[in-house]
């Protein structure tokens, strides 16, 4: 009796997935082997590129630019910038972003997108995961001190890896789902581009991060937005 149980939710879950992949027109249907081949070396060259510049921290060249970054914000900074940043930096924010996907990934499955959700749910889980991952075996110290509890590591920037992850998913998502126009799709990526800077700014701003550990945000963010893309592709 139990395995026909089991028989008969493993067949409904099949048709679940068949339905929606029958409900997708050809525009989202139609990818080719060399976008996942492309998508699959860019990850592991992100990946490399996240080791070297982790390598290179020590380097006194890189050491001075970050330092001298850091000395120019702390110049042109005052308590109005600060405070701006500091609402910025809430989007970036794990909390924020979790909430985010949360209402996403139930959007994606009332309208019948349920691979999608599944996929925002475990790709947001294993980021967080991975990026707490990073950051102790790196274990570089924040440029002025400890400012949070247990969350003393800078390298790299977790508001960076996760605003690159999250709202580049975002973006994508509106474009496999949403019927944009490539014009409104150009101006919502541009709109993304301008958050994630805004973000990345703040965290120095505030002074917890260097330039360098923005850098590596963005390659471990982007790898991970690669990997949540490669699952798409494939799954659909």
């Amino acid at each position: 009796m139990a395995k026909d149980f089991f028989a008969l939710r493993t067949s409904h879950f099949k048709e679940w997935f068949s339905l929606e992949k029958n409900d997708l027109n050809w525009r989202i249907r139609h990818y080719s082997r060399t976008r996942y081949l492309l998508t699959f070396i860019g990850m592991i060259g992100l990946v490399i590129l996240l080791r070297s510049l982790w390598h290179e921290t020590p380097d006194p060249d890189l050491r001075y630019w970050d330092s001298t970054i850091l000395s120019i914000i702390n110049q042109v900074s005052s308590p109005l910038i600060v405070q701006l940043f500091s609402t910025i930096t809430i989007l970036g924010n794990v909390y924020f972003i979790a909430t985010l996907f949360a209402v996403l990934a139930i959007s994606l499955a009332i309208s019948g997108r349920k691979r999608a959700a599944i996929i925002v749910t475990l790709s947001f889980l294993f980021s967080f995961v991975f990026i707490l991952v990073f950051k102790y075996h790196f274990a570089r110290p924040r440029p002025f001190g400890c400012p949070f509890v247990n969350d003393c590591y800078s390298f790299p920037s977790g508001h960076a890896t996760m605003s690159f992850y999250a709202y580049g998913l975002l973006n994508y998502l509106a474009f496999r789902f949403l019927p944009l126009s490539f014009r409104h799709y150009w101006l919502l990526t541009f709109i993304t581009i301008i958050l994630v800077i805004l973000i990345c700014l703040s965290r120095l701003f505030l002074g917890v991060h260097y330039p360098s550990d923005l850098i590596g945000g963005f390659f471990l963010g982007s790898t991970w937005l690669l990997f949540a893309v490669l699952l798409i592709d494939l799954l659909y």
